[in-house]
């Protein structure tokens, strides 16, 4: 999980920033914000979601102590599911808000090893400028999943969407161009040898 969270703000950081101890801050970081809690939820509950969104139009954009909001933590929750996600992108802000660490969702859904190509299309769908925005750590979302263990469906997503040209990288990035360099390779050999036919596949 460390390398998961590098760039973003350290919890001990933000617990102190809020006066409390950090189990303190873990316990009420989600006082007050029902939405935040369903979406941390290893059950996600779609109709607890659905009604809180009816009883509190702004639910969505609210943001918890460390800048996230409830897209941000759903997109971080292993048991994340696509009709969640497109409820909580209905309110059309919900997917262009950053975080403390300067990460929209899309960042945080390219951790996530249970994250589909579907959620990642439905995210950037509502936000295409996060596919090439960088965070605090320097990272897009390609860079970011080329660095977890992520879906080759979600890494071919991400690359169709936003092809890097690897010598734009800075130099401090060999590593992630050497990433992107084998990914590219990969994608197009299968792109030569199977030819997309349908338009779901194009």
């Amino acid at each position: 999980w460390e390398e998961a969270f590098a760039g973003s703000c350290h919890l001990e950081e933000a617990s102190k920033n809020s006066g409390k101890t950090i189990t303190e801050f873990l316990t009420s970081r989600f006082d007050k914000l029902p939405l935040h809690a369903l979406c941390y939820n290893p059950i996600v509950l779609c109709d607890a979601i659905r009604a809180t969104l009816q009883k509190d139009k702004h639910a969505a954009t609210k943001k918890d102590s460390m800048g996230s909001t409830a897209l941000h933590v759903l997109a971080t929750n292993y048991y994340v599911n696509l009709p969640a996600i497109k409820m909580l992108c209905e309110n059309n802000e919900a997917a262009s808000v950053k975080d403390s660490s300067n990460r929209y969702p899309l960042h945080l859904l390219c951790s996530n090893p249970q994250a589909t190509k579907d959620i990642a299309r439905e995210l950037a769908s509502s936000h295409p400028e996060a596919l090439a925005a960088t965070d605090n750590n320097g990272d897009l979302p390609i860079t970011t999943a080329l660095k977890h263990n992520v879906r080759q469906e979600l890494l071919d997503y991400l690359f169709a969407s936003y092809p890097i040209d690897t010598n734009a990288l800075p130099v401090q990035r060999e590593e992630d161009a050497k990433k992107l360099s084998s990914l590219a390779k990969r994608y197009i050999s299968r792109i030569s040898s199977r030819p997309p036919k349908t338009r779901e596949e194009q």
